[in-house]
């Protein structure tokens, strides 16, 4: 594919992102699977790569674009011709990513060089390669060439110096961030209001950057060692993760599916934050398990994991059609104690993955942090407090309580978890160290030891939040 129909692609797709209600994971999921006939494996990936670069810098580039109205000067009705603007900011993020590698490492862009006598040569000379064949876009090369490098260049130059002479969370500080790695000021200024303690300067980066996969291991399959022998003889290059003693990191993405280990059950995917729920839980063996948001029942397989598959895990979710995935998961894992109902039993856990805003995700979803305003999280922490509130009913006399969201945000977790002790008088807050400890899971979990907030920055996971209560017999 030419190096100008992969970036009309990739604009095509950028503009599906914008314009749908799905998630951008999902919208992605289903282009390719309409463009499947054309579009093959390796350039899936670099789409893939560069539109979700591309949504993470969009502000940074939108304002380079709207100062020097570079749409204007790159129009032609044969280069681009599907969804031209998305496609000029994917070109833009592209050279950036080349000219300054460092600092836009998450975009490899050797895939777009052509070769000329043996050597790559450069994006713009690849692009000239296209535009030869074209007629009249002596113009359109002319501004690639001779303008538009050194624009973008000392855009970037002068972003960066402003930013590096920032030293304090003051308002100037948050602009100045903002710009450079693409939020918007509003947001930072909640995020930091909500935060005061928040280290906006290493936090925004840190949410900017993508994340790692994580894999969980099946311990009762499998061993940590094994899974990651067993990985590097695969050509994968993977870690310990530094918290769960059952995490694997990846720093790049792989097709782990078709793997024989894969098939055989020893891992699933599971951020190394999300398995810290299992560990809060600290389920006994014969314990009877809800999971009340289950989703695609991560935390379940999870559970029945730690529990030997002798307990007893009931799955539930407000969005059914969430739980279709778990047999077949279960199955693959080898659990048998895991059963989807919409009637709920009196449990000894009950689990609440309460749906969020997904602040603590923006590394796998950066379309979050454009849509995620004050207003909008008013509307979901209301909803939280009466999801919990209603599972809480569930919970046996003695029995444990565990809340938890993939948010960074006190209104969504500990707002909400000490408004409900005070309302519910029957509740007590419980440590969670002796249980995080059983596991080998350290952690500093300060004076309010019943729950914890994770962060992208600190704990290198995605951003989220823990607590564990307990019902007074």
């Amino acid at each position: 594919m030419r190096l100008i129909n992969l970036i009309d692609n990739c604009g095509q797709l950028l503009k599906r992102i914008y314009n749908s209600s799905l998630s951008a994971d999902r919208t992605t999921e289903q282009f390719f699977l309409q463009k499947r006939k054309l579009i093959g494996s390796k350039e899936r990936k670099f789409i893939s790569q560069a539109v979700f670069t591309t949504i993470r810098n969009m502000l940074l580039l939108k304002k380079f674009v709207d100062i020097n109205g570079v749409c204007e000067k790159l129009q032609h009705p044969s280069v681009f011709n599907n969804a031209p603007e998305h496609s000029i900011y994917v070109l833009l993020q592209i050279l950036l990513s080349e000219g300054f590698p460092v600092e836009f490492s998450d975009l490899d862009v050797s895939f777009c060089h052509y070769q000329s006598d043996g050597k790559n040569i450069s994006v713009i000379e690849s692009i000239s390669c296209d535009l030869s064949i074209i007629k009249e876009t002596e113009a359109f090369n002319n501004y690639l060439h001779n303008t538009l490098i050194s624009e973008l260049r000392a855009y970037f130059n002068l972003i960066n110096e402003s930013k590096n002479c920032a030293t304090s969370n003051s308002l100037t500080n948050i602009e100045l961030t903002a710009e450079r790695y693409s939020f918007k000021p509003e947001f930072l200024s909640f995020i930091q209001k909500s935060i005061p303690t928040l280290d906006i300067a290493n936090f925004a980066p840190a949410m900017n950057t993508p994340a790692a996969t994580c894999l969980r291991v099946n311990t009762s399959k499998a061993d940590r060692g094994n899974v990651i022998q067993s990985l590097n003889d695969n050509g994968i290059e993977c870690y310990y993760g530094e918290i769960s003693p059952a995490c694997i990191v990846l720093p790049k993405r792989h097709q782990l599916t078709t793997l024989d280990m894969y098939r055989q059950g020893w891992f699933g995917i599971q951020d190394e934050a999300s398995q810290l729920v299992g560990y809060a839980a600290s389920p006994q063996s014969n314990d009877i398990v809800l999971d009340a948001c289950a989703g695609a029942g991560g935390k379940a397989l999870h559970i029945a994991d730690l529990q030997c598959d002798s307990g007893t895990i009931i799955c539930n979710d407000i969005v059914q059609r969430k739980l279709l995935e778990i047999g077949k998961r279960a199955t693959l894992a080898g659990m048998h104690s895991i059963a989807t109902s919409k009637k709920m039993p009196i449990a000894n856990i009950v689990l609440v993955d309460a749906p969020c805003s997904g602040s603590g995700t923006l590394r796998r979803d950066p379309m979050k942090k454009y849509t995620i305003t004050e207003k909008t999280i008013q509307k979901i922490a209301s909803k939280q407090y009466d999801i919990l509130c209603e599972y809480s009913k569930y919970v046996s006399d003695g029995g444990h309580l565990i809340y938890s969201t993939c948010s960074i945000l006190p209104q969504e977790n500990e707002l909400i978890v000490q408004r409900f002790l005070n309302e519910h008088k029957e509740f007590a807050a419980e440590p969670l160290l002796p249980y995080f400890v059983r596991y080998g899971v350290h952690l500093d979990l300060g004076s309010n030891d019943f729950y914890i907030t994770l962060y992208p920055h600190i704990h290198k996971t995605d951003g989220f939040f823990i607590a564990r209560m307990q019902k007074i017999q």
